[in-house]
């Protein structure tokens, strides 16, 4: 069958392909962790500046729908494990990713004022919990997403009370993503029709098996 890559504005990439449930025939050949980038990366036109826009638009629709950062960022079908197919960040890795790309993008929107991050306990968000936002993202990348290791819930916490100084009692349930009305802007008004006049005229084959057979049409530079 024949898939396009976005049915719609402000739509999730092949739509279609999940709902008739073939994601999980391609997920046999491909892995079910980040398969939309997986299958993007197979079209041979596809550039870097291409994926750092979808880590973009990815980043900010999630951050729209009010999710902790676990499930919104940083959860299995996501981007964040994949680099170059593997999980190695997690363990701090020094080599270039593509999670390590995908969390500086997080980190231009947050110093853009295009999201935020709440902790349970704290009437700061994280923007303004420190003298500069420079220093909050910073000190958040290092203390957690550069060591984040899986599933941080550890229940022996729930009645520990949180605060940004003390990163030993965070859960990531206790840490919700915002996007903040500059980032809705932008994502309604200037990424959503700009990627989807980009992507309207991509379409992926995909066989009985999950096989990608080909690709049709062209992205619109």
């Amino acid at each position: 069958m024949i898939y396009k890559v976005l049915e719609s504005k402000n739509g999730m990439l092949f739509e279609k392909l999940y709902k008739n449930n073939i994601d999980k025939i391609i997920a046999n050949n491909l892995g079910d962790e980040a398969l939309d980038i997986k299958i993007l990366l197979t079209y041979p036109h596809i550039t870097k500046i291409d994926i750092l826009e979808y880590f973009e638009y990815y980043a900010l629709s999630e951050a729209g729908l009010d999710y902790e950062i676990d499930e919104a960022f940083l959860g299995r079908y996501d981007i964040y494990p994949l680099d170059n197919l593997s999980k190695e960040l997690c363990e701090n890795d020094p080599r270039p990713s593509y999670a390590s790309e995908y969390i500086g993008v997080i980190g231009e929107l947050f110093l853009g004022e295009m999201i935020d991050f709440e902790l349970k306990d704290e009437e700061r968000s994280l923007f303004y919990a420190f003298n500069s936002s420079f220093e909050a993202w910073r000190y958040f990348r290092d203390k957690f997403l550069l060591t984040y290791t899986g599933f941080l819930y550890d229940f022996d916490r729930d009645n520990v009370k949180t605060s940004w100084e003390n990163p030993s009692q965070w859960n990531s349930w206790d840490i919700n993503v915002a996007r903040t009305p500059e980032g809705t802007k932008y994502f309604n008004e200037i990424l959503c029709p700009r990627f989807y006049k980009k992507y309207k005229d991509l379409e992926v084959e995909i066989d009985s098996k999950g096989n990608i057979v080909r690709w049709i049409g062209e992205i619109n530079r």
